[in-house]
């Protein structure tokens, strides 16, 4: 056998003792890494669910409830995505609040629901609130509208227009936060200054 042959013998089991390190350092530093993968796939579920109904009562009482055309279930964060939520929050048993919008979410652990895109909050009362987004903490909760806030009456007494705004659950009262303008209108609908 030449030198030129023994050089070539010596490179190739080089080469293949390489490659054989090369593979057995790989499924060492890899050994868990597809076991990880499933586990946080297993771990992690979405459901999807057409005419999802969600509701939270205590002792046998409402406090509200929420029904959607779909929703969607992410159970590694826990949050409900709701598509056209519509819903009611209640005081003793009687419907004081009812909202629609064209997208929400409500988190399970904090009990918290945010409402996006074309919201309409109707008050008992005929007081009725538009914003981009709503945020509710939980029953004893203000809820919070936020970005082109339009608070009127139905019998058309008054207009209000802000950024922000501060809302009690049974619209006892209201505050507009920043910039805002109102206008407040007699029996006849003529503006009052």
């Amino acid at each position: 056998m030449g030198k030129r042959n023994k050089l070539y013998i010596i490179l190739l089991v080089i080469v293949l003792a390489g490659c054989i390190w090369a593979f057995a350092s790989a499924a060492f530093i890899t050994k868990n890494f597809k076991a990880d993968i499933v586990s946080r796939v297993a771990e992690k579920q979405e459901l999807k669910v057409r005419g999802i109904f969600v509701t939270e009562t205590k002792d046998g009482e409402k406090y509200w409830e929420i029904y959607a055309d779909e929703g969607q279930v992410d159970s590694e964060t826990k949050v409900v995505l709701l598509y056209n939520p519509v819903g009611n929050f209640y005081d003793k048993g009687e419907v004081i609040m009812s909202f629609k919008s064209d997208k929400g979410t409500y988190q399970e652990d904090t009990k918290k629901i945010i409402l996006y895109d074309n919201t309409l909050i109707v008050y008992k009362d005929g007081t009725n609130v538009t914003a981009n987004k709503f945020i509710w903490a939980g029953k004893d909760q203000e809820i919070v509208a936020k970005d082109n806030v339009v608070i009127t009456k139905t019998d058309g007494s008054f207009l209000i227009k802000g950024q922000e705004a501060i809302l009690s659950n049974n619209m006892t009262h209201f505050t507009i936060k920043n910039k805002s303008e109102s206008r407040l209108y007699n029996s006849n609908g003529v503006s009052i200054k």
